[in-house]
């Protein structure tokens, strides 16, 4: 999503900070209420500089696996990441970052932005979503919760 927005502002990815929600898949979404360019909410710029958030959405969604057609692997992301997670623990960072945390709400682990320190997930960082937001967060769990199920019928 970073590397998306920044791409449609002409800026560097950490100019960017917001959150993408749920899965790691096709029911993950960008929170745009979260996202802010160089300081400045996502959803106050739209109108100037004609966004289409969906597109965006669509296109951060499909980022992986366009790296993934072109190399045949994301692992260098996702190395990426489990250094800048274990160095969070290992400092008693506490870090805030989205990973995959459990949902009291859906009783299901989903991506969502936490704390991270010495403990692994010190808490859930409970953002105020919009109702759309909060509609497609249900969404993305329920298919979490649904890709299980599915699963373990298949090893039954």
């Amino acid at each position: 999503m970073q590397k998306v927005v920044a791409e449609a502002f002409d800026c560097d990815p950490k100019n960017i900070s917001g959150y993408v929600y749920g899965e790691h898949g096709e029911s993950q979404f960008s929170a745009w209420s979260t996202v802010q360019v160089n300081g400045i909410p996502i959803t106050s710029l739209v109108d100037k500089y004609h966004l289409d958030l969906d597109a965006l959405e669509a296109a951060a969604r499909h980022g992986g696996w366009a790296v993934h057609s072109g190399k045949g692997y994301t692992s260098f992301a996702i190395a990426t990441c489990a250094v800048k997670l274990s160095e969070a623990v290992f400092a008693n960072a506490r870090l805030a970052c989205p990973v995959s945390a459990y949902s009291e709400t859906f009783w299901t682990y989903v991506g969502q932005p936490a704390i991270i320190g010495k403990d692994g997930v010190e808490s859930v960082t409970t953002l105020a979503l919009t109702a759309d937001e909060q509609a497609k967060f249900r969404n993305s769990a329920d298919t979490i919760i649904e890709k299980f199920h599915a699963f373990d019928d298949v090893l039954r």
